[in-house]
C-alpha cells in the first residue's frame, strides 16, 4: 500500500470509525436505557412527565441531543425537565441540579404559599445564585409585613445586599401603599435609613 493511499485512509477511517462508534453508543442507550433522541422542544415536557409519573428525576438526563442538528442543546432538554420535575413534586432540592436554583426554588415557594421554602433559594456552590432576598421580599410585598424580610437575619452568610433587596420588595412600587411608616418596623438602623430613602425615591 503506497503511502498516500496509507494517509487517505488513516484521515478518512478513523473519523468513520468515530461516527460509527457514536451511533453504536447512540444505539445502546436507545434500545436498552430508555434515552431519547430529539431537537424537540416537546422532549421536555414527553420526559417531564415521565420523570413525574415514576418519581425519578434521573429521567430528566436521558435524552441524546446530536450536535448536528439543530435546536435546542442538551443542558436545556435536561435543566426545562428537572425544573418541571421540581416544581410538580415541590422537591426543592432537585432545583440545586437546573440552571437557576434560586428562580426554581422561589417559583415553588410562591406557588405553595411556602415562605419558609424562601431559605433554601440559593446554591452555595454557585455564585449568583442566591435568591433568598428576592423570595422573602415576595412575601414581605404581597402582605406588607416586614417580618418576612427578618426571616434573613438568623441565616448564615446573608450579605446587606440580600436585605436590601427583600426591603425594596417589601416596599413594592405601588405608590399608593409606600408611605414612611413601612420603615417604622426595621429595627437595623443602616437598614431603616435605606428602606426610607428607598420610600422617599419612590414618591
Amino acid at each position: 500500500m503506497s503511502c498516500m493511499k496509507r494517509s487517505v485512509l488513516i484521515l478518512f477511517g478513523l473519523p468513520g470509525l468515530l461516527l460509527v462508534g457514536t451511533f453504536l453508543y447512540w444505539g445502546i442507550l436507545l434500545l436498552f436505557f430508555g434515552y431519547e433522541l430529539t431537537t424537540s422542544e416537546g422532549a421536555v415536557e414527553r420526559l417531564a412527565e415521565k420523570a413525574i409519573a415514576e418519581r425519578n428525576p434521573a429521567i430528566c438526563n436521558k435524552v441524546i441531543h446530536p450536535q448536528i442538528m439543530m435546536g435546542p442543546a442538551r443542558y436545556e432538554f435536561v435543566n426545562g425537565c428537572k425544573y418541571e420535575y421540581a416544581f410538580v413534586t415541590g422537591d426543592t432540592s432537585i432545583c440545586m441540579n437546573t440552571m437557576s436554583p434560586d428562580n426554581c426554588v422561589m417559583r415553588i415557594a410562591q406557588d405553595r404559599n411556602s415562605p419558609e421554602l424562601c431559605a433554601m433559594a440559593i446554591d452555595p456552590r454557585r455564585q449568583g445564585t442566591d435568591g433568598r432576598g428576592s423570595c422573602f421580599g415576595y412575601f414581605a410585598g404581597r402582605e406588607k409585613d416586614y417580618e418576612y424580610c427578618e426571616r434573613l437575619f438568623p441565616l448564615s452568610d446573608i450579605p446587606e445586599s440580600q436585605h436590601k433587596i427583600c426591603i425594596s420588595d417589601y416596599i413594592g412600587f405601588d405608590k399608593s401603599k409606600i408611605h414612611l411608616s413601612l420603615c417604622d418596623t426595621i429595627t437595623n438602623p443602616d437598614l431603616e435609613e435605606f428602606c426610607m430613602a428607598r420610600v422617599n425615591n419612590s414618591l
